[in-house]
């Protein structure tokens, strides 16, 4: 039984609470998206969604993001969606500039959109050196021919990028890769 005004114990006294809210940047909103809506040129509507990813060895650090896009078709991250920030070389269509009139149809290749330019070797040959056509500073070598078809990129700040590396790496269109994506970057230094 319990005397009266006696509490559930002995102690009584007063204690400091504090409490710790979880640090915000100027002007956010805790929970909110820091997402990015813009409209291009062509008036093509855009949303995109960064996503946080931790540094990996030596800081290599992915510029990863959800990007939607209202003009696109089916993407790796459903319609109208794709996963951007994965680099890629793929097969693209000659140009006037570069080509001039030809009968032939013989596949150019590009890095990220940026058509690539030969600087040594035979254009789809084995260790044929690349750069971008607008100047980007990286270099970018093939290697193998058919359906072995890899390449690196150099880009100049020492890190180097590997695509096509593995059959799972390539994406094929009617027996040949048509796109080579990325498989590694690695820090030279």
């Amino acid at each position: 039984m319990r005397a009266s005004g006696a509490g559930c114990s002995g102690y009584s006294g007063t204690a400091a609470v504090a409490v710790v809210l979880p640090p915000t940047t100027s002007g956010a909103v805790p929970g909110a998206i820091p997402a990015g809506f813009s409209v291009g040129t062509q008036g093509d509507a855009s949303y995109t969604i960064p996503i946080t990813v931790p540094a990996g060895t030596g800081g290599l650090k992915p510029n990863l993001a959800l990007s939607y896009n209202h003009l696109a078709g089916n993407g790796l991250a459903g319609m109208r969606w794709t996963l951007s920030g994965i680099s890629s070389i793929a097969r693209c269509s000659q140009t006037f500039a570069q080509d001039g009139v030809s009968s032939g149809a013989l596949d150019r290749y590009c890095l990220n959109g940026q058509r690539l330019v030969n600087v040594s070797g035979a254009y789809g040959a084995n260790g044929t050196e690349y750069r971008t056509e607008i100047e980007s500073f990286q270099r970018i070598k093939q290697q193998g021919t058919g359906t072995s078809t890899s390449f690196y990129v150099d880009h100049g700040n020492g890190l180097r990028s590997y695509f096509g590396e593995t059959s799972n790496s390539r994406a094929p269109a009617s027996g040949t890769a048509r796109t080579w994506y990325i498989t590694r970057t690695i820090d030279q230094f």
